[in-house]
Parts: C-alpha cells; structure tokens; sequence
C-alpha cells in the first residue's frame, strides 16, 4: 500500500514538475486533466498524509495547489470554448436566417443589393481621384439591373460627383459662361428637381483663375420624362449670383438637355447621354438635402459667415 501510495504522489508530482524522492532531478510540468472529483482527491490524500506524516504539509498544500488549479483552468478552458461555439453558431444562425428572409423578400433583397453596390461605388471615388472608367460603368450596368423607370425617381437635390470625362459636364448642362475666358471653370454642378410641377434649377460653381473667391450662376426651367428612361431638361432662365441676367451658349434662348437615367434610388443616380458622334458620356450623381446650402459651403459663404461670428 506504501508502495501504491508513493507511485501515485510522485506521478502527481512529476505532473507538476516538483523534484521526487531527493534525487535532485526535476521534470518539466506536463499538462493534467483532472477528470475525478478535486474535493475527493483532497481527502484521500489528506488520508494517506495523515498515515505518511514525513512527507510534510508542504507536499500536501503543492499537491492540492496544482489540483485546484488544474481543476479550475480545464473548466475555464470548457467554458470559453462553449461560448465560443455558442457565439459563432448563434452568428451562422442569424445570417442564415437575415437571407432566408430575404429570399422570401424580393422587394427588399433588390434593396440590400442596391446599397452593396452604392456603397462600393462611392468608396472607389473616396478612394481613387480617376476611378477606372470600366469599372465604374460596370457598377452601373449592375445598379441599373436592379430598378424600373429610373426617370420617375429624379424628384430632389442632387450634386454631380463623377464624370466620364473632363469638360463634359459644362458641354452638357453649362449655359456656357465659362466660354467668356480661359480663367473660368465649372468647378462643381448642383440640380434640383422639383416633385410638385414640373420646374427644374441648377448651379454652376465657377472658379476663377488667381486670387480671386468662386462665383455662381443659376439656371430654371422645366423638366419632362419620356419612356422609362428619357429625361428631358429645358433651362430658360440664367442669371449670375448678383442677379444680372446671362445669354445661353451660342447667344441661344434656351439651353435643352436630353439624356437618359440609367439608375436612381434614395442615395444615387447615374444619367447617360450621347453626342452627335455617338460617343456616350456618364455621370454619376449623389442626392445632398438641399442645393442652396451646398452651394455656400462650395463658395465659402458658410466659413465667411462664421469667421465672424
């Protein structure tokens, strides 16, 4: 029984790492699972101590010690890795679900496709000052898979923030103002179209080259839609922000825009249109809460005001 007892307690210790029998060897510690019960364990050993009294209550208290601790770490061990499984199967379980009911939603799977697609395009022009021309197309061939008469959604304020090319802006919906002289650029463009009745305003954000603030004019007329894409824009009123009246480009009465809305939803749309050689531009614009106020943020109306404040 001595002999069962010592073979049992240097195991133990050899688990542990504690020097055995006085030989002044050490083993290195080894995990152990306790898989028997700890409060057990410590009686039965406090028993065989009690009969063993040379081996000392240091033993005892280092023997209990990895015990306890061994005992302790494997049920942590345990319920950390349930709670992880429980979280990761609670996770699985949640997407699974959120596109199952999206399966029996199309109206709102066509949405959740919708804002992937919108949020993508708009962090490629955060992210790229000249986004790639077919990658933004392709983005928009996706977008307008995903919608039916484009053209009837126009109704807001809107702010161009991406064009196919240089210049085309302005050779599309500029009065053509910036033709007086090589130091004036179109430097941004605002729409609004109105939902009740059928009127129409843009802004033009000029730049002027030197030291000299930004400028704006403003355009009105009406807009029509035709078909389930075509829009049409008939601006026949011009003026500069000082209020003194401009003539369209080429001294003409009126400026008319035709061109077609690939997509639009509450965040984005993208309008496409066609020269007389048949090369097609794009653009792609933002929906902003109100045109007047983005516009005095553009010429600094808004930091002059407040500078003195």
């Amino acid at each position: 029984k001595d002999a069962a007892f010592s073979k049992a307690m240097s195991g133990m210790l050899y688990s542990s790492g504690i020097t055995v029998g006085g030989l002044g060897r050490s083993h290195p510690p080894r995990p152990v699972a306790f898989s028997y019960n700890t409060k057990a364990v410590a009686e039965g050993v406090q028993a065989d101590l009690v009969r063993h009294k040379p081996v000392g209550a240091a033993l005892l208290a280092a023997v209990l010690a990895v015990a306890l601790r061994s005992s302790g770490r494997s049920r942590r061990t345990a319920a950390l890795a349930g709670f992880a499984s429980s979280e990761k199967k609670s996770k699985n379980e949640t997407a699974l679900m959120r596109k199952q009911a999206l399966l029996r939603d199309p109206k709102r799977m066509t949405e959740e496709q919708q804002r992937i697609l919108e949020g993508a395009l708009l962090e490629l022009f955060d992210k790229m000052k000249e986004p790639d021309v077919f990658k933004v197309r392709e983005m928009m061939t996706k977008l307008s898979q995903t919608t039916e008469m484009p053209n009837t959604k126009m109704a807001g304020d809107w702010e161009f923030v991406w064009a196919s090319r240089e210049g085309c802006v302005d050779k599309l919906f500029g009065s053509g103002h910036t033709d007086d002289g090589w130091w004036l650029n179109l430097q941004e463009f605002l729409l609004r179209v109105q939902k009740v009745g059928s009127s129409c305003e843009a802004i033009e954000v000029i730049r002027r080259v030197g030291p000299y603030s930004d400028y704006n004019t403003s355009v009105k007329g009406q807009w029509a839609i035709e078909g389930k894409n075509r829009i049409q824009f008939v601006f026949n009123e011009a003026e500069l922000d000082t209020g003194a009246p401009l003539t369209f480009r080429n001294k003409k009465k009126r400026l008319v825009v035709d061109c077609d809305v690939i997509y639009a939803s509450k965040r984005l749309a993208a309008l496409q249109s066609e020269d007389e050689n048949g090369e097609c531009d794009f653009y792609v614009l933002k929906r902003i809460k109100d045109m007047n106020k983005r516009k005095d943020e553009f010429i600094g109306v808004t930091r002059r005001k407040n500078l003195f404040n």
